[in-house]
């Protein structure tokens, strides 16, 4: 048995047939031969340990960083949504732009500024304009973000699908919404990067989770308000008394709590009454409750096909569930 002298820190290390021990300072670490195996150590600079096999011989070596390859469904499908969207006209509604300017600049919603949806998007224009400046590309990179997140969404939750349909869902994604008006600053056109969070959320069972995505999406559009409705009446109708509950109390904590911050600043009373009394209260002339002929056949083609699939699926089919998606889309 010989001994070497080195600098190096070497941890204890114990064997079923002796034990080795080193200290953190000027360490002699002898360099041991037995029938089971070498230990050895030495002066390096990087070792890193690759394994340790059933014979007591400990290996080294290099170790390199893999990274995972980009999916080139990804790359085009992003692409070309950015190609679209940059190419393509912005519908800027100055009953979302004009508000938005002003709350940048010191005017505070619902007290000064009357409007009767929710804080979300005028709030996050806002913030967008005090953080880069009032331009016509930040309303244009706004009117992105919202489509471009659930884009992405949608290739997430079709990952595991086949090539062509990974493609014929973007490009359904993509028709509709530059093609109905999605390409615009508009709550509904934000509210669309929750819509697949909420219906994986709900297929998963983390009633919590969806819930605060809900309230989320109220603070939006309070017509989110019949996402949460019909998914307690899904829930109750399933005796899943526990998380009707806690997806009713979790859908309402957004929007209490921005209304106690309105109460803060000296808006609680107005934006209960724009957001809650005013829109059951106000009927624009023109709207009518019967669909037209074309409206029911549009809103039937969109819709049968889920409604199909929500009733031919059975569970762990997909990895979101299809009644919840129609929940959700409704």
């Amino acid at each position: 048995m010989t001994a070497r002298r080195t600098r190096a820190v070497i941890p204890r290390a114990v064997s079923d047939r002796g034990i080795f021990m080193a200290r953190r300072t000027r360490a002699v670490i002898p360099r041991a031969v037995s029938d089971r195996g070498i230990f050895m150590a030495r002066r390096t600079r990087a070792v890193i340990p690759g394994a340790v096999s059933d014979r007591g011989i400990f290996k080294a070596r290099r170790t390199d960083m893999r990274y995972p390859r980009p999916d080139p469904v990804v790359i085009a499908a992003i692409g070309v949504h950015l190609v679209l969207a940059l190419s393509l006209r912005v519908t800027a509604w100055p009953e979302v732009t004009t508000p938005g300017y002003l709350w940048s600049r010191g005017m505070l919603l619902y007290r000064d500024i009357k409007f009767q949806h929710g804080p979300g998007t005028i709030g996050t224009l806002a913030l967008a304009f005090i953080a880069f400046g009032v331009s016509t590309w930040v309303v244009r990179a706004y009117a992105i973000v919202g489509p471009l997140v659930a884009h992405f969404f949608v290739i997430r939750h079709t990952r595991s699908f086949a090539l062509p349909e990974r493609a014929l869902a973007s490009a359904f994604l993509l028709t509709t919404f530059f093609s109905l008006d999605g390409h615009a600053v508009w709550p509904t056109t934000v509210m669309a990067a929750v819509a697949l969070p909420i219906a994986a959320a709900l297929s998963r069972d983390q009633i919590l989770r969806a819930g605060l995505l809900i309230g989320v999406a109220i603070l939006f559009k309070q017509t989110a308000a019949y996402v949460l409705l019909f998914a307690l009446i899904g829930l109750c109708v399933e005796r899943r008394w526990r998380s009707a509950a806690i997806l009713f109390l979790a859908g309402s904590v957004p929007y209490w709590a921005t209304a106690a911050v309105f109460a803060g600043l000296g808006a609680g009373p107005e934006m209960l009454r724009w957001t809650l009394e005013v829109p059951f209260s106000i009927r624009p002339a023109g709207v009518s409750a019967r669909p037209t002929l074309f409206d029911a056949s549009t809103l039937l083609f969109a819709f049968l096909p889920t409604v199909a699939d929500s009733l031919l699926e059975r569970p762990g089919d997909y990895e979101v569930r299809s009644r919840w998606l129609l929940l959700v889309a409704l």
